[in-house]
């Protein structure tokens, strides 16, 4: 008996979200928990539950499930029936926890009946199953969760499921623990991811606008690099005429080059009566605000 308080105590300090109030009333719950040998009135979640379980062990497993819920909710948890056989949940710290209590059966080989041979004759398809389960006597209690470390406690040589009450109590408190660490690692987890993933769309942001600037960069080279090409050009015709055969044609062609020059020239910018401004890539980079 002392073995088993030491147990019991040592399962609940490894609890982390209890307070020294909570752990106390847990502790005398949990060393103190006794089935009764006859209940008159079941709790009425029970028979929400649909108890499957063999007449010779159901009002064994009903005392059991009564003494369960009662004992959670002295220590203030809400227990609801499940929508499965023998299902139930247990509301810990926010928590919803699945435990059942089960029958275990017997399996042993089905020996077919004269209207399965027939059946089997008839219908190549139909199966034949090639066992049949009958009931122990013997039950379990299984905790349905994915943290659950152990997750069944079941009718022994020495002991039964009435004397793992008290540490089964102490694995749904712990199991709604882990189920809390799990789901805020989670959270936290698409928390990083979500900042990372903020992180990278900035910077992807910040490329794309960069590589935006440094194109119209080199598109502004480019056009300062062809107006230059055109005023040498214009200089060169210049050049390969005599002054005196220039005709009124040739200055006008040749005042219009140079404006068209001025206007795709990115460092002068003029603006055409035509055309308008083609680029304004000083004013538009480099004016102050």
């Amino acid at each position: 008996m002392v073995v088993k308080a030491f147990k019991l105590i040592q399962r609940i300090s490894d609890l982390k979200f209890l307070n020294e109030d909570e752990r106390r009333r847990l502790e005398e719950v949990c060393s103190s928990v006794v089935i009764p040998k006859q209940i008159n009135k079941f709790h009425t979640v029970i028979s929400k539950a649909n108890i499957d379980i063999s007449k010779d062990v159901y009002d064994r497993g009903k005392r059991i499930l009564d003494t369960l819920i009662g004992a959670l909710e002295d220590l203030g948890y809400t227990i609801n029936a499940g929508g499965k056989k023998n299902y139930f949940f247990v509301k810990i710290h926010g928590e919803k926890i699945g435990f059942k209590l089960k029958e275990h059966f017997n399996q042993i080989n089905h020996i077919p009946t004269p209207e399965e041979i027939k059946r089997k004759e008839k219908d190549q398809f139909y199966r034949i199953l090639p066992y049949d389960y009958t009931p122990k006597g013997e039950l379990g209690l299984i905790l349905d969760d994915y943290c659950a470390k152990q997750k069944n406690w079941n009718d022994g040589k020495n002991k039964k499921v009435e004397d793992y009450l008290g540490e089964f109590i102490i694995a749904l408190i712990k199991t709604a623990e882990d189920s809390m660490i799990r789901k805020e690692a989670f959270e936290a987890a698409d928390k990083r991811r979500e900042e990372e993933k903020e992180i990278r769309q900035r910077q992807e942001e910040l490329q794309r606008k960069e590589l935006g600037k440094f194109k119209e960069l080199e598109e502004t080279a480019m056009d300062w690099h062809k107006a230059r090409i055109i005023r040498d050009f214009i200089a060169a015709i210049e050049a390969d005429l005599d002054k005196n055969e220039k005709s009124k044609k040739v200055t006008e062609w040749i005042k219009w080059a140079k404006e068209k020059a001025d206007w795709f020239d990115p460092l002068v910018s003029k603006n055409d009566e035509i055309l308008g401004v083609k680029n304004n890539y000083l004013n538009d980079n480099y004016e102050e605000d």
